[in-house]
């Protein structure tokens, strides 16, 4: 049910409106008033998220004599309205390349892009990490459980980010906090070519995530699905700096002894 619900919410719909949903297709045709109880919405909103759903062509409704009856439309228009989507954005993208040449000939050759780059829209955040595997080198990383991480990146982490690293023998070493869900995360480490060194909470609170990589890139950023943000500094001395850092942070950890089997582990670059 979770899967469902976080791929229906990556999609157009908020919490309330998933629910409602899910909730009429079990019942199919019957008024708002009822669908709140069996959503376990608030009663107040009901009204208002069912006509949410007719707007988006999700419900159908029908008026009977002071009230109303709400009918869900069957999930294969999901398909449909997502195909929809995709065609505007295929035209979009032939239109963009058809330009592209022309859009060149605008820029300054000789202007210096910026070192810093500040990313929040989801499909840049993909892109970012995306970069990371570009180089298809080893990097480093910090990171911590998010419990609310955005659901399009999660996919993206769970679907793909992983089996492409994998796939292209990308090691990733990396320093976390010890928490139930990162202890569950790091099971198959292994398998999936990580090395991960835990280091205390209460020494190291990692509230956002950071990536060390390429050899003059380093990203530090939030999943959140309320903070999505994401910044990039391209600068070889930061780099530097930053990989010099974790290193000194990854030798302290390799003297702890919860990270026994990795104590001869060193950082080579």
């Amino acid at each position: 049910m979770k899967k469902i619900i976080d791929i229906l919410g990556s999609l157009w719909l908020n919490d309330k409106e998933v629910k409602i949903y899910l909730a009429s297709l079990w019942l199919w045709q019957t008024t708002a008033s009822i669908l709140w109880q069996k959503a376990w919405i608030a009663r107040s909103t009901s009204q208002y998220t069912c006509n949410a759903l007719v707007e988006k062509r999700l419900m159908n409704i029908t008026p009977q004599g002071n009230s109303f009856l709400y009918s869900p439309e069957p999930p294969e228009k999901l398909i449909s309205m997502v195909n929809k989507e995709y065609n505007v954005v295929d035209k979009k993208m032939q239109n963009i390349h058809s330009i592209m040449s022309e859009l060149n000939n605008f820029a300054n050759p000789n202007a210096r892009l910026p070192d810093v780059k500040y990313y929040t829209w989801v499909e840049w955040v993909i892109d970012i990490l995306k970069d990371v595997l570009s180089e298809k080198e080893d990097f480093y990383a910090i990171f911590n459980y998010v419990e609310d991480t955005h659901p399009e990146v999660q996919k993206f982490l769970s679907w793909e980010y992983t089996e492409k690293r994998n796939k292209n023998n990308i090691t990733s070493k990396a320093i976390y906090n010890s928490t139930d869900e990162t202890r569950e995360y790091i099971k198959n480490s292994k398998s999936v070519n990580r090395i991960l060194l835990w280091v205390p909470r209460e020494d190291f609170p990692f509230e956002v995530w950071m990536h060390i990589y390429w050899w003059n890139k380093v990203a530090l950023f939030s999943l959140s699905r309320n903070d999505l943000s994401w910044v990039v500094i391209k600068n070889k001395n930061v780099h530097k700096t930053f990989a010099s850092m974790f290193k000194m942070s990854w030798n302290y950890a390799r003297t702890l002894p919860e990270n026994e089997k990795y104590k001869n582990v060193v950082l080579q670059k």
